[in-house]
């Protein structure tokens, strides 16, 4: 390498641990981030699925893959992710990675090491006794790895947080089911539905991730569905689309 070259790469290397030390919001992005999406109430599992499928769209952007990791039982009782569902909420198929697992334990392990691969964008993480499984230790250790790889984890919960529920995400989000934007049908006797949408508060976060909204779990914020035109902050920004 040439002189010139090698001078020119000492002020790039020197330039990137500046903004690390000046704790710039490129700089955070770049680190990956933890976040939790939980449903309201038990009826609001499709709901919370689709929003966590929102964000990790809106995370990955067009780098890497998306590796959802599901424990068998709750596949089999949610059912199979569907191709047109995808891409309604902006991932492309042939860009999810599907991993089954017997057990939580199995899961769990899969989730942690996907998320330590260079080639995952985002892991979506999901058990079936999320509040017991996704625990301090273990999400403290997903949070390391998120850091060290760039990776975004998502931890989808099946059933409503406990409170009091300790975790190192650094996002929590509660998502209930909310009347999305219809059009109207060739004979307009029904309308029909044009986008996904939920209802969403900010139940935990933290102010040096770089969040675009402060926790307030007294305030409820609509989102419609719309990937493409989300935020292109890193997660767990919110899509920036509201229907109020």
């Amino acid at each position: 390498m040439s002189q010139g070259g090698s001078s020119e790469r000492i002020s790039f290397l020197r330039g990137a641990i500046a903004r690390i030390e000046s704790g710039q919001p490129e700089a955070r992005a770049a680190r990956g981030s933890l976040s939790e999406v939980v449903p309201a109430k038990a009826g609001d599992r499709t709901a919370a699925c689709g929003f966590a499928l929102s964000l990790a769209a809106q995370a990955a952007g067009n780098r890497g893959m998306v590796v959802w990791v599901a424990e068998d039982f709750v596949l089999l009782e949610a059912g199979l992710p569907h191709g047109p569902g995808l891409v309604e909420q902006g991932i492309d198929p042939n860009r999810l990675v599907l991993v089954r697992a017997a057990s939580a334990k199995q899961a769990l392990w899969a989730i942690e090491e996907a998320l330590k691969s260079p080639a995952c964008a985002v892991v979506l993480g999901e058990v079936v006794d999320g509040a017991r499984q996704f625990d301090l230790a273990y999400t403290r250790r997903l949070a390391v790895a998120t850091r060290t790889s760039g990776a975004h984890g998502i931890l989808l919960h099946g059933a409503p947080a406990p409170g009091g529920l300790s975790t190192a995400a650094q996002a929590r989000y509660e998502v209930r089911s909310h009347p999305g934007p219809h059009l109207v049908s060739a004979a307009g006797r029904r309308p029909i539905t044009s986008q996904s949408a939920w209802g969403v508060r900010l139940l935990k976060a933290r102010a040096a991730q770089g969040l675009s909204a402060l926790p307030d779990p007294n305030r409820w914020q609509s989102f419609v569905g719309a990937a493409a035109e989300a935020a292109p902050a890193p997660l767990p920004s919110l899509p920036r689309r509201s229907v109020r």
